[in-house]
């Protein structure tokens, strides 16, 4: 049963690397269908799924249920969706989910990663000569 799951999990994750997110959710659906719990991985793949594609509100919707089912989002999930939010240029957003990952009752610490994904989505100020 978990090799099972551990290979839908993969399946979600080559599919996000490709961009492919409608195949994605169709696995992640095909799991469920099996009876087969997500992991966190899974839902890490299938919010990285969401974010190639462009859809952070998906992915942020994933995260929700990801803590539905009593998974908790780690720094990698955070960097995700800070990624997400950063790349559709939406920084109130990606402030607002560093502020609440570092400030959760189970804290997740930022490192450098999710510091250096927050910065360069942050707009830079040219100063006229």
């Amino acid at each position: 049963m978990k090799k099972q799951a551990e290979w839908y999990t993969r399946q979600i994750a080559m599919f996000a690397q490709q961009k492919q997110l409608q195949k994605a959710v169709d696995t992640y659906k095909e799991l469920l269908d099996a009876g087969l719990p997500p992991t966190s991985y899974t839902f890490s793949s299938l919010i990285n799924a969401h974010v190639m594609a462009g859809d952070v509100s998906g992915g942020e919707r994933v995260m929700r249920e990801m803590r539905a089912a009593g998974c908790l989002p780690n720094v990698v999930v955070y960097t995700t969706l800070l990624k997400g939010h950063c790349a559709v240029g939406d920084l109130n957003a990606a402030a607002a989910l560093l502020l609440q990952m570092t400030t959760s009752t189970l804290p997740v610490a930022a490192d450098l990663r999710a510091c250096n994904t927050f910065l360069r989505g942050a707009p830079t100020r040219h100063t006229p000569h």
